[in-house]
C-alpha cells in the first residue's frame, strides 16, 4: 500500500499527523492472510465508512465516530495531502 509505505513511513509526516489525528489503517491485503476476527472488523468498518468500495480511502473521523471529511491521496502529492489535513 503506497500510502502506508511511502507517506506513513516518513517520520516527519507521521509525527505531524499523529499530533492531530489517530491513524487506523484498514487493509484488505491480497497476499497476506488476516485472522477471521480482523477480516470481520475490517468488513464492518468498510461497510460503515466505504460503501462505494473505493481504495485507498482516507477518512477523517471525529471522536464521536462521525465522518467529517474524505481526503484523496495521490502518490507523489504528499504536500497537497498534508495541506488538506491542515498540517
Amino acid at each position: 500500500m503506497y500510502f502506508k509505505d511511502q507517506l506513513l513511513s516518513h517520520t516527519g509526516y507521521l509525527n505531524e499527523m499523529t499530533h492531530k489525528y489517530v491513524i487506523h489503517i484498514v487493509d484488505f491485503p491480497r497476499n497476506n492472510k488476516l485472522s477471521k476476527e480482523k477480516i470481520g472488523e475490517n468488513e464492518s468498518l468498510a461497510e460503515a465508512y466505504n460503501k462505494e468500495g473505493r481504495f485507498p480511502k482516507i477518512l477523517i473521523i471525529d471522536h464521536h465516530q462521525s465522518r467529517s471529511q474524505t481526503i484523496n491521496y495521490t502518490p507523489g502529492e504528499e504536500k497537497e495531502f498534508l495541506s488538506a489535513l491542515d498540517l
